[in-house]
């Protein structure tokens, strides 16, 4: 019996081990906004690890932003997102502006930074929404098209809108 539960405690550790991480640093925010958004990660740490949402990505057929010509190199069908995000860690920064009403959210590197006139007024889901693709920015994927690809050569993956949305939908 002790066995038994020493392999069941290794598999659900391994199993753990390769699932999606953030790893925040919050720079100038309150402590109401920090306990909101450790909420939202966790959330969204457990939604990426659902069938429900694999099921989503792989099944998703408009991939790219605009139309398959334009995917950056590399990335052939949506199970390389899911592949890369078993195993991703995003260490971001999260810090908050404010901006235009328009703008959500924008990343810079390994910061994230929210338009204060939209996070408080908008549902947990639609932040985690904006937060997931914001993050996979800092993890490497831009967005498709011909100028990006052209501007920014070194993106080899593309974070579509769309994913966020599946956040949003099984929040």
């Amino acid at each position: 019996m002790k066995t038994i539960l020493s392999f069941l405690a290794l598999s659900f550790l391994s199993l753990n081990a390769y699932a999606f991480k953030f790893e925040i640093e919050y720079i100038d925010a309150s402590s109401e906004d920090i306990a909101r958004f450790e909420k939202l990660k966790n959330r969204v740490e457990t939604i990426i690890q659902t069938d429900s949402f694999k099921d989503m990505v792989v099944r998703f057929n408009n991939y790219s932003c605009f139309n398959s010509e334009n995917l950056p190199q590399g990335v052939r069908t949506t199970q390389d997102i899911l592949n890369h995000l078993e195993t991703a860690v995003a260490p971001i920064k999260i810090k908050f502006y404010q901006a235009s009403p328009r703008v959500l959210g924008s990343t810079s590197g390994n910061t994230i930074s929210f338009n204060t006139h939209n996070f408080k007024d908008r549902s947990d889901a639609s932040v985690a929404n904006t937060l997931f693709h914001e993050t996979l920015h800092t993890i490497d994927y831009g967005h498709c098209g011909k100028n990006n690809i052209r501007l920014f050569p070194k993106i080899k993956r593309s974070a579509p809108y769309k994913l966020g949305d599946f956040i949003e939908k099984l929040y």
